[in-house]
C-alpha cells in the first residue's frame, strides 16, 4: 500500500509593492512506509555529518531545519530530495487564489441561511482545512484503490468536499504532523522549498521547474482549486458547525503537561529544542501516534484512556495532571520532567 503525507500553508509573495497570497498544500505518494523511514533516517545522518552539524532531531519540520541551517536551508532541503527520489513516486501541489478580476463575494453556509464572504476572508477561514481539500482532489484525480493518507491535523466547517471523504477508512490524522510522522515531514519540507526557491507566479511551469532540479524523475502534478464552479462548489462551507475528524485521529496521543515558567513567549520555542520533547516525538514516530499539547476542550472529547499517555514535561505540568486525573483516574502517566 502506498502512503500519501499532506500537509497545507501559505504561499506569499510581493509584485510591485502588492501582496499575492494562496493557500498551498503539497501530497507526497512513497511507494513503501518502512524503506522511506529508513532512508529519511539514512539521508539527514549523511547530510548533517556532511555540513558538520549535529542533527538534534528525530524528524525536522521546515521551519526547525531552516532555524538550525539558515542560509544553507534550500542546498540541504535540495540534496534531501534527490537522494529521497528512489522512494517518491508523484508530489502533488494543490494551490487556491481569486484573481483581481474575480470580484463576486463567495457564498457559503447554503444549508443554514446563506452569507456572502470576499475571497480573502474565505480563504482565511479554510486555511485551517486546507488539507481535507487536498485528499478530496487527490482522490478526484487518482482514484486510487490502496493508498493510506497520512494528514497533519486540519480543522474547519462542513463541506461538500468534507462529505465526500468522511466515511473513508484510510485517513489517519496526526497532531503534530511535521514532527512525529516522516511522510508529513517531507510534504512539509517540499512546500517550504517551493516557497523559498520558486520563480515567478504559482503555476504548474513553475512549480515543476523549481523541484525538477531535485526530482529528476518524479512525477510533479499541480492542481489549481481556484474560482472555477466545481471547485466553489465543493470547497465552500455549506454550515457554519464544524465537522467531526475525531475518528481519523491517530493514537495514541502523548498529551503534553507543559506550562510555562516565566511567561515568556519565547519559552515554548526553547522548549521545543529541549530533548526530552525531542525524545517524546521520537517515541511517538516509534509508536506510529502524535503528539499534542494539553488542551482541555480537546483532551475531553479525543482522550482515548485505555491507550492515550499523559505526558509530564515539567514541575508546573502537576497541576495539568492532577485535572486530568479528576475525569480520567486510569490513564497511563509518563513522566520526561528534568
Amino acid at each position: 500500500m502506498s502512503v500519501v503525507g499532506i500537509d497545507s500553508g501559505w504561499f506569499n509573495r510581493e509584485y510591485m509593492g502588492s501582496e499575492f497570497k494562496a493557500l498551498m498544500g503539497v501530497s507526497v505518494t512513497l511507494n513503501n512506509k518502512e524503506k522511506f523511514r529508513r532512508l529519511y533516517d539514512e539521508v539527514l545522518n549523511d547530510l548533517f555529518r556532511k555540513y558538520s552539524l549535529e542533527r538534534k532531531r528525530v524528524i525536522y519540520k521546515a521551519s526547525f531545519l531552516t532555524e538550525q541551517l539558515l542560509e544553507r536551508t534550500n542546498p540541504f532541503i535540495s540534496e534531501f530530495l534527490k537522494r529521497l527520489e528512489s522512494e517518491i513516486i508523484r508530489v502533488d501541489v494543490y494551490y487556491t487564489f481569486y484573481p483581481d478580476n474575480f470580484s463576486r463575494d463567495i457564498i457559503t453556509c447554503s444549508d443554514s441561511y446563506p452569507r456572502a464572504v470576499n475571497p480573502i476572508k474565505f480563504m482565511n477561514n479554510i486555511y485551517n482545512s486546507y488539507p481535507h481539500y487536498c485528499i478530496w482532489k487527490y482522490i478526484e484525480a487518482y482514484n486510487p484503490r490502496k493508498a493510506s493518507f497520512e494528514v497533519d491535523f486540519f480543522s474547519g466547517k462542513i463541506t461538500p468536499a468534507w462529505n465526500s471523504i468522511k466515511t473513508l477508512k484510510n485517513i489517519h490524522i496526526y497532531f503534530s504532523g511535521c514532527e512525529c510522522n516522516k511522510a508529513i515531514s517531507l510534504a512539509d519540507i517540499i512546500q517550504r522549498y517551493i516557497v523559498n526557491t520558486m520563480r515567478g507566479k504559482i503555476g504548474l511551469g513553475n512549480i515543476t521547474r523549481c523541484l525538477r532540479n531535485s526530482l529528476e524523475k518524479t512525477e510533479i502534478n499541480s492542481h489549481f482549486m481556484g474560482p472555477h464552479h466545481d471547485y466553489l462548489s465543493n470547497m465552500a462551507y455549506t454550515d457554519n458547525i464544524d465537522m467531526d475528524n475525531r475518528h481519523f485521529i491517530v493514537h495514541p496521543i502523548y498529551w503534553m503537561a507543559w506550562q510555562s515558567i516565566s511567561g515568556h513567549s519565547e519559552e515554548k520555542n526553547m522548549f521545543e529544542w529541549n530533548q526530552r520533547y525531542i525524545e517524546l516525538m521520537r517515541i511517538a514516530e516509534l509508536k506510529n501516534g502524535c503528539v499534542r499539547y494539553y488542551e482541555p476542550k480537546d483532551i475531553t472529547q479525543i482522550l482515548d484512556k485505555k491507550i492515550d499517555i499523559i505526558c509530564l514535561m515539567n514541575e508546573k505540568g502537576n497541576s495539568i495532571i492532577e485535572a486530568i486525573k479528576s475525569f480520567a483516574p486510569e490513564v497511563n502517566i509518563l513522566s520526561l520532567r528534568e
